[in-house]
């Protein structure tokens, strides 16, 4: 489905965030050959979903510090999702790649045409 209005400039500025992250941790950890990001507005809210065929990992285990280095990128993308009211799931397989899902809420107003 195709919005017929923008969203919200938060939820906006969320998802490009979290995009521009998820696609720096794959060109950077995953070793993926395939990259797939969908935009769909599925009902009442927008959700982002972005694939990968990389080499997947564990979102359970805290990254290792590195002396001078993040490891907050998981946590900022959540933080980014919880902000605009939104969730962000993560599904990651060793050897098979890794799925990041963000679902935000839509305010009244913003519709979708067929």
């Amino acid at each position: 489905m195709q919005l017929t209005v923008r969203l919200p400039a938060d939820t906006e500025l969320a998802l490009y965030r979290i995009l521009q992250e998820t696609l720096k941790n794959v060109e950077k950890h995953a070793h993926a050959h395939h990259v797939t990001v969908h935009l769909t507005k599925p009902g009442d809210f927008v959700q982002l979903t972005i694939n990968d065929d990389g080499m997947g990992f564990n979102p359970d285990r805290r990254p290792a510090k590195r002396k001078g280095k993040g490891g907050f990128g998981l946590l900022g993308m959540r933080e980014r999702a919880t902000y605009v009211g939104g969730v962000l799931k993560v599904k990651s397989v060793r050897r098979s790649g890794t799925e990041i899902e963000i679902r935000i809420p839509l305010p009244p107003g913003v519709t979708a045409a067929n």
